[in-house]
């Protein structure tokens, strides 16, 4: 098991336009790490829904996460992690599972092993609530090593479904308009001058934004 990460994140919107300029800055210092399909499974109890929707100081949230260079492709071991967010804080603790290890899990309902694999869920009824899947380009630095920068398109939500993947592969569920991206800004310590320069240029507002709150809101507003 991992120890806990700490960092803070900021979140934006961006347009097409904006995603080029940003870019091109970006790419002076900062190199492609990988441009990846991304699968997370959220595991949910409402009271962590709720204490995102109440506007809690002190939140969490448990996922599955893998990556995919194609729907027709098996993972060969997904990250189950906790992410914990006190104010602007978030920390953040995962464990390595084998895909043979996750699907008897899901496939059997042995839900527990997720619920007592970090301390903070021991006494929480976790169960797999819905999906998200989207594709990802992230940057990282040699020069800035605590900065990451990553931007996530065509993001999507289903409800959770043992066979989910029939449903990537058939279906489109985007909770954000397919022409906008999600640009998220992770850095731990201090954020550089350069950065925030980059940003202001563009005249971007920080946004609360989750695809696991905003997902879930979606689903449901469709019953």
């Amino acid at each position: 098991m991992s120890t806990y990460l700490n960092r803070f994140e900021k979140k934006f919107i961006i347009s097409q336009k904006q995603y080029v300029n940003l870019y091109k800055s970006f790419n002076k210092i900062f190199q492609k790490d990988n441009f990846s399909k991304i699968n997370k499974g959220y595991f949910n109890n409402l009271s962590f829904i709720k204490s995102k929707e109440e506007g809690l100081y002190y939140r969490k949230k448990i996922r599955l996460r893998a990556y995919l260079e194609n729907l027709n492709e098996t993972p060969s071991f997904w990250n189950l992690e906790i992410k914990i967010k006190e104010n602007n804080i978030v920390r953040k603790r995962k464990i390595k599972f084998s895909n043979f290890e996750i699907e008897k899990i899901l496939r059997y309902k042995k839900f527990n092993k997720i619920s007592n694999s970090f301390p903070e869920t021991f006494n929480y009824q976790l169960y797999p609530k819905f999906v998200t899947f989207y594709y990802r380009e992230a940057l990282n630095s040699k020069i800035l090593p605590h900065c990451r920068l990553t931007f996530d398109k065509y993001i999507q939500c289903f409800n959770y479904h043992y066979n989910f993947y029939n449903y990537l592969r058939k279906y489109n569920n985007y909770i954000i308009d397919i022409r906008l991206t999600l640009l998220e800004l992770k850095y731990s310590n201090y954020l550089p001058n350069f950065i925030s320069h980059v940003l202001r240029s563009e005249n971007l507002n920080q946004i609360t934004f989750s695809k696991y709150v905003d997902g879930f809101e979606k689903l449901n507003s469709k019953y």
